[in-house]
């Protein structure tokens, strides 16, 4: 059965060689394309352990970075082990290759049913467990050529920083940084603590001869701004909690807010206003795991500044809300300052008006945790969500958000951040801005109902404004004064370009009557101003009979 199915795939497996390869790459000599290429072939004449010793050797990482005939070897290794009944070992090498290429493609044409859910299956687990983190460097000793069984070793190198490193291998224990730990194939997390650090945490796979050489990175401590009565235990648990939150827009540089995890099961809280109008979120925890696809949005509530997001993979952290506060009572405001540094803020709550719907205000005013951010007590329990310098959301109304979330969840209605940026025609657009008017500033105001204040601009031309939808007001001022007012229409992902071409004409009346000016636009608005001069409009008498005369000037800017 095993040889019938094999000899199914054989040819299929060759096909794709071939077509990944080419053949100018088949009569190439680089090692990785011999080694892959004879493991292929080994496997067509059913020498398998022939074909493990060349596909493990060509899928080593120090050969080049992952291609498509890395993707090659891997897949076609974890299928001879199937067919061989190793199935942890095969589901050891997937996880290996996902960790390291995320983006790598299934081919589910090719192998066989077996192998493509076996990939889906270390596609989630990755995903779930990290994927490729940032708070460990790796590298790898290869295994010697025609070891393909047995045990790996895993080396956490010592720190550069002069600090005391605890290391924990789940299942196995305490570990020394520095000498080699002898492990059977498997996947493993690695916990690493140092005094004044935040705690990290990343998985890696054991691989069969491999030595894995993992160096920790540290994130910076929390910084607590103040007097402070939290716990190096609570401040921890809260920034694993939280994460940092970039929002991408049409035509705008990236910005950045705060949310955190609330709940088992994946729900994300923010502020609208750091998605709103956004295209498309990333989410990145402390750490080292990021999110960029599938965030949904489970619920949002524009008057209170409240968006709760459904994230694929979450953290398995999470803050609890708080009952009531109370009005004096310390707390502590989190976030990100200037997107980078975790910085906790203590503050009171100064008083919470028309209670429960009413705002909390805070006595002291929070640095860099009034987009998102969690305030939260002494216990690490949140009292509200931050949304201003010195105000928050109470907790019982993001429990209010949640419970929508939730609802939300079970009935399947969720939406991007896309989507609800079109919904509430928030979606982003541009337009360029010229004039001949020198040392012209545009002055744009937004005019829908569902435009907000900042949306506002002011600028020296040339400029590119970019806005939610709809309609503003243009002003184009010199000289303090505004010399042309229009109205703009702002598309969504639309870049649109404008220039206005001014053509001052001033008329003064030299006989003390009446001075005036009059502003035309282009061509046609001079034309028509000219028209209006010759009929002899608003001199003296109206009729031209010369009682009164008059000096005309007309100014046309400079192209």
């Amino acid at each position: 059965m095993i040889a019938s199915r094999k000899l199914r795939r054989c040819a299929s497996a060759m096909l794709i060689l071939l077509i990944v390869m080419g053949p100018a790459a088949l009569r190439a000599q680089e090692t990785r394309e011999e080694l892959i290429r004879g493991g292929v072939q080994a496997y067509d004449q059913f020498e398998i352990a022939r074909a493990l010793e060349q596909l493990q050797a060509g899928v080593d990482p120090n050969a080049g970075p992952p291609d498509s005939l890395w993707a090659v070897g891997v897949q076609l290794l974890s299928q001879i082990l199937l067919e061989e009944g190793e199935e942890d070992l095969a589901t050891v090498w997937l996880r290996w290759a996902l960790r390291l290429d995320p983006e790598m493609a299934g081919d589910s044409v090719t192998y066989l049913p077996e192998v493509v859910r076996a990939f889906r299956a270390a596609q989630d687990y990755v995903a779930a467990s990290g994927g490729r983190d940032t708070l460990a460097d790796t590298r790898w000793r290869w295994a010697p050529r025609g070891v393909t069984r047995g045990s790996g070793a895993l080396v956490v190198d010592r720190p550069s920083l002069p600090i005391s490193v605890r290391l924990t291998v789940t299942g196995v224990g305490p570990v020394t940084p520095g000498p080699p730990v002898e492990l059977v194939p498997g996947s493993y997390e690695i916990r690493a603590e140092a005094d004044g650090y935040d705690p990290i945490s990343v998985t890696r796979e054991i691989l069969p001869g491999v030595t894995t050489h993992l160096a920790v990175n540290f994130p910076p401590p929390l910084v607590v701004l103040g007097d402070s009565a939290l716990t190096p235990a609570v401040a921890a648990a809260a920034v694993n909690a939280m994460a940092r939150l970039t929002a991408h827009r049409f035509a705008l540089d990236p910005t950045c807010g705060t949310g955190f995890i609330a709940g088992q099961d994946g729900l994300l809280v923010t502020t609208y206003r750091t998605i709103r109008g956004a295209d498309r979120i990333v989410v990145e925890f402390p750490m080292g795991r990021t999110v960029e696809g599938d965030i949904a949005v489970a619920a949002y509530d524009l008057a209170a500044n409240i968006a709760v997001l459904k994230l694929p993979v979450a953290p398995d952290v999470s803050l609890p809300l708080a009952t009531e506060p109370s009005e004096g009572q310390f707390a502590w405001g989190l976030g990100y300052r200037e997107c980078e540094s975790a910085v906790a803020t203590q503050t009171r709550i100064a008083t919470w008006l028309n209670r429960p719907s009413g705002m909390l205000s805070l006595a002291s005013p929070l640095l860099g945790a009034d987009q998102g951010g969690p305030v939260i007590d002494e216990n690490g329990s949140v009292l509200g969500l931050a949304v201003a310098d010195r105000s928050a959301v109470p907790a019982v109304r993001v429990e209010s958000a949640l419970r929508a979330a939730r609802r939300n969840l079970e009935a399947r209605q969720l939406l991007t951040v896309g989507e609800v940026a079109t919904r509430e025609r928030h979606r982003y657009g541009s337009v360029a801005i010229t004039s001949d008017l020198a040392g012209a500033v545009a002055r744009v105001t937004p005019l829908e109902r569902w435009h907000w204040a900042e949306a506002a601009a002011e600028d020296a031309l040339p400029t590119t404004f970019a806005g939610p939808m709809g309609r503003y007001r243009l002003e184009l001022i010199a000289e303090s004064r505004v010399h042309e007012q229009l109205e703009l229409q702002i598309d969504p992902g639309q870049r649109d370009e404008l220039f206005v071409p001014l053509l001052q004409v001033t008329v003064q009346d030299s006989g003390g009557g009446f001075p005036w000016a009059i502003a035309a636009v282009g061509v046609a608005g001079a034309g028509a101003a000219a028209a209006f001069l010759v009929g002899g409009g608003g001199g003296g008498d109206g009729g031209g009979n010369g009682d009164t005369t008059g000096s005309i000037s007309i100014r046309i800017p400079n192209p």
